[in-house]
């Protein structure tokens, strides 16, 4: 059964990434920065590598890319986890792993991250490195403001308003 899940994910994930073209924008940061170079600034906060053992850390790596993932489209920590299984842009991103984080693994390591100070250090590191090649991320809305007058009806009159007492 191993060989099989195994052999899926590792041929028939990415060639249906292929299929798509991999196009979407995660494809087109993830060359842009050197993501191996932030890995020396979470690995403290791991915290199992103890005698007495624990869970199985997820690499640093991927630890990184999912809260990545999780601001750049906006989401929850559930709604985080219900994606990495679901889109397989955010798979390929990850680089298929095994096993995804939960929402409480990625809650607990955006815990770790904000009570160590660390979280503005890496967004910071991952930022810059995409200014010094011209690239910005804002975060905003775009809202269309405009006053559009609906059709009058078939003979284009308006009707008289309605008098209101006060």
């Amino acid at each position: 059964m191993y060989i099989i899940m195994s052999s899926l994910r590792d041929f028939s994930l990415p060639e249906a990434y292929k299929q798509i073209g991999g196009t979407d924008i995660l494809a087109r940061i993830d060359p842009l920065v050197d993501w191996n170079s932030l890995k020396p600034m979470v690995s403290s906060l791991y915290r199992n590598d103890t005698v007495k053992g624990g869970r199985p850390n997820f690499d640093e790596i991927i630890m990184i890319r999912t809260p990545f993932i999780r601001e750049l489209y906006g989401l929850t920590d559930e709604a985080t986890e219900k994606e990495l299984y679901d889109r397989i842009s955010f798979r390929h991103f990850l680089g298929y792993p095994e096993k995804m984080p939960d929402a409480r693994t990625i809650w607990l390591f955006r815990e770790r991250l904000s009570t160590s100070g660390m979280d503005m250090k890496l967004w910071d590191a991952i930022w810059k490195q995409l200014d010094e090649m011209g690239i910005r991320i804002r975060k905003g809305t775009f809202q269309d403001a405009s006053y559009i007058e609906s059709d009058h009806g078939k003979h284009g009159k308006r009707k008289p308003p309605v008098p209101v007492d006060l």
